[in-house]
């Protein structure tokens, strides 16, 4: 088990910034479904407004384990 899986417990709101490994663009994992499979993230930047949130997409758990880490732990 990875420490970035450890990071998603269901129903969680860990605000935990992530990096891709692809591009190396850092962004935030900001919720958790109660179910633990889908994940909320977005931009690191851009929340000068109250409609950041639109920036924002989900992501399967499965998805996000493959393509993101956290930064300084692995």
């Amino acid at each position: 088990m990875s420490i970035l899986s450890e990071v998603l417990i269901s129903g969680s709101v860990p605000n935990k910034i992530v990096i891709n490994k692809e591009d190396g663009i850092p962004y935030v994992i900001f919720a958790v479904h109660h179910q633990g499979e889908v994940i909320m993230m977005g931009p690191l930047l851009g929340r000068e407004n109250k409609d950041w949130f639109n920036s924002c997409w989900l992501i399967s758990k499965n998805d996000l384990l493959e393509r993101y880490y956290l930064p300084y732990t692995e």
